[in-house]
């Protein structure tokens, strides 16, 4: 983190009210003015920097919303350490950093979202004409809600029904968190259609709703932030919530249909603060940002907006934000820093350095979180792109994609120097120069734990490479193991396992079966204990980590994820490993059949708690067994 008060004084945060109570709303600061100008020559070209004036803010600012193309597709779219608990938790990247999921278990009450999905067929937000909606809608709920039970002597094997619920009439919600009050919901939604234009159009709101719970009575609403923006990101790390959104500003007055000339026109007529994003505090509308106290990426013509970095204390309930003038990032989150991810210029030179990365601090230093960047030639693909990012031991490490599908690993040092993270080390090197991964192999997961990383390549083989990073300077690969087919997601489990999943295929490369794999990855090379075949050629892991469920205790790991069969229908698949005697076994599968819905999930989570297995299908709840399985 920078020390530098002076160079860290221009960039300045605006604090948002801190709610009193629902009916009062008390200033927590004023805005803070920039101070002298100071020299930005020690910067590098590609690090963040106060804007220079509102006049030049304005300026970018509408000269890319006056040329940015106008309609465009829509679509709708607690971590703990390995200490012993009775229940499972939200399998996140990182400990200590919860992230939001469908279902949120407290080792009591399990929170859920129902009908989430649904509600794009039944026009709450406009999205069909009843008469026009393909999907029927008689057996499902007439809006979207959250539903909260009790699964303490729950019942086995019998349809839950639920202790208390939220509904939510004009807004989709996406994902809970808890917190030492209860819970919080965050929600997407629109602006109200006012024209004939586009529903594109229209800007995204994102909303967050704060409830206490206690158990006993109903939820209470307590908080309401609704933001202008769409959702990007979302995290809480001890009592502090980190949302990130983008927001781009579509004025009524501007046809999308006119020329650029046309649409630049009727932008310079507008006053800038009608284009800047708001904040609905509890109903009270407000400004969220102040373009002096913006910064901006140097030289970097792309813009998609205005990014907003959103902090709120869960206890105080204050809120804090602060804005960069950029394109649409990609988020890390470690538990000491938040990293925006950009892939720049793709039509650029391979050899141009791509992908730029900021640094931002958890707590704000000189009021700022801003406290450094790096770049490197390469970039980042893949479906979990913020797992090619780790931090540990105040070092970043990073693997990207080069040219002619080459791979490399970097490592810089957290610790900033005058806005740049210094690089300590690339693999493969001059002295370490063995390749990550064969000619033509693309990158398909990869997992860091500690001083060690794990990837997975693959073209027909698919080799599992451990790489020692014990020492930053001097990263190599330890060993390589290569086995039929390829996991797309791996996940570390006690006394040095792994857990690989993925897919089978056959010679010409097409998935034939789903496969789980545990691997012994105590020696250099690692060792494959045993694999099994699932009937499927699609587990929901491969799109979202947070479906699998694990809890360890003591010698014992058991486990779920969810699969759809060869037919289409889901289903979940427990299986059990014992750490100590490395053994693994498959336990019974248990189809969505079982609960009897009167409609099709599209999603499946569960928790498993003691010896019980919780199995949530989109909001519905069935608690079987897991001795019995």
């Amino acid at each position: 983190m920078i020390n530098s008060t002076k160079s860290l004084a221009l960039l300045a945060l605006i604090h948002l009210p801190m709610l009193v109570s629902p009916h009062r709303l008390v200033q927590s600061a004023t805005n803070l003015s920039p101070s002298a100008p100071e020299s930005q020559s020690q910067r590098p070209d590609y690090a963040l920097r106060p804007i220079s004036s509102i006049a030049t803010f304005e300026q970018r600012f509408k000269e890319a919303i006056s040329t940015r193309p106008m309609i465009e597709p829509r679509f709708l779219s607690r971590s703990h350490s390995q200490k012993t608990l009775e229940y499972s938790t939200t399998n996140t990247q990182e400990q200590d950093v919860d992230e939001p999921d469908k279902i949120k278990f407290n080792g009591r009450f399990l929170f859920t979202l129902k009908g989430d999905r649904e509600s794009f067929y039944r026009h709450p937000l406009q999205s069909c004409l009843p008469e026009n909606c393909s999907q029927p809608t008689k057996n499902l709920p007439k809006v979207p809600e959250v539903l909260i039970y009790d699964i303490d002597h729950a019942p086995l094997n019998k349809l839950l029904a639920p202790k208390h619920s939220v509904q939510f009439e004009q807004a989709i919600p996406q994902g809970l968190l808890l917190t030492n009050r209860g819970f919080v919901v965050y929600l997407s939604k629109q602006e109200p259609q006012k024209t004939i234009l586009p529903r594109a159009q229209t800007p995204d709101r994102t909303e967050l709703q704060f409830y206490d719970y206690d158990g006993i009575t109903a939820p209470k609403l307590t908080h309401r932030l609704d933001f202008q923006g769409s959702f990007i990101h979302l995290r809480k790390i001890n009592n502090r919530i980190q949302l990130t959104l983008s927001f781009w500003p579509k004025p009524q007055e501007m046809n999308p249909y006119n020329s650029i000339e046309q649409r630049k026109a009727t932008v310079a007529k507008l006053p800038l603060a009608e284009l800047l994003p708001q904040v609905r505090i509890n109903q009270r509308q407000q400004p969220l940002v102040n373009p002096k106290d913006c910064l901006q990426q140097r030289n970097d013509k792309l813009i998609e907006g205005v990014n907003l970095f959103i902090q709120i204390n869960t206890e105080s309930l204050s809120t804090e934000s602060l804005c960069v003038l950029a394109n649409k990032p990609t988020l890390y989150t470690s538990p000491n820093y938040s990293y925006w991810i950009f892939n720049r210029h793709l039509y650029q030179q391979q050899s141009v350095p791509r992908l730029l990365i900021h640094q931002f601090g958890q707590e704000a230093n000189s009021n700022s979180w801003y406290t450094g960047s790096l770049q490197v030639t390469g970039w980042i693909t893949g479906l979990r792109p913020s797992f090619r990012l780790s931090e540990y031991n105040n070092h970043l490490r990073i693997v990207v994609n080069q040219k002619n599908n080459q791979h490399r690993l970097f490592i810089f040092k957290t610790e900033a120097n005058n806005f740049q993270l210094s690089k300590v080390a690339t693999l493969p090197n001059t002295q370490q120069p063995t390749p990550i991964g064969k000619p033509g192999e693309q990158i398909h997961s990869i997992r860091y734990q500690g001083p060690w990383a794990y990837i997975v390549t693959f073209k027909r083989i698919d080799p599992l490479y451990k790489l020692n990073l014990k020492d930053p300077q001097n990263p190599m690969i330890a060993g390589e193991l290569e086995i039929p087919g390829y996991s797309d997601y791996l996940h570390h489990l006690p006394n040095n396992l792994l857990l690989g999943t993925g897919y089978d295929v056959d010679n010409n490369t097409r998935i034939t079966n789903a496969k789980l794999a545990l691997f012994d990855i105590e020696a250099k090379k690692p060792k494959l204990i045993k694999t099994f075949s699932i009937k499927t050629k699609h587990l929901g892991l491969t799109q979202n980590h947070l479906s699998l469920s694990c809890l360890t205790q003591q010698t014992v790991v058991r486990c779920a994820l969810p699969f759809t069969n060869l037919q289409g229908s889901w289903s979940w698949q427990g299986f059990s490993i014992q750490i100590d005697k490395r053994t693994f076994k498959l336990n019974k599968q248990v189809s969505t059949d079982e609960l009897k819905l009167n409609f099709r999930p599209y999603w499946l989570r569960s928790v498993i708690y003691n010896n019980k297995w919780v199995l949530v299908a989109q909001g519905s709840v069935i608690i079987k067994s897991w001795n019995a399985q």
